[in-house]
């Protein structure tokens, strides 16, 4: 069951969400899905800020929460580039 106090889980679920956003899924698909249940929305307001703001968006969110969507953004950003760089090298060494 998903708790949004158990830390572990929050963490793994966010390096999900974010690997999958690295691999191209479509941020609007993961805000559906996210949505779907207010209490769940709630518990990941952070991640749903950050695909706003990775959007180019202006947000208006309580500090505590755009900190935290901001270091989830770099994690985006972070392993987009780690796949860049594998395909490019998977390419060179083909």
């Amino acid at each position: 069951s998903f708790g949004p106090q158990d830390e572990t889980m929050m963490r793994e679920l966010i390096d999900l969400i974010s690997r999958l956003v690295a691999y191209g899924i479509p941020t609007r698909d993961l805000v559906t899905i996210l949505e779907q249940n207010a209490e769940k929305a709630a518990a990941m307001r952070p991640v749903l800020v950050a695909f706003r703001l990775d959007q180019g968006e202006a947000v208006n969110v309580p500090r505590e929460i755009l900190e935290v969507a901001r270091d989830i953004q770099s994690r985006f950003q972070e392993l987009r580039q780690e796949r860049l760089i594998s395909s490019e090298e998977s390419i060179s060494v083909a």
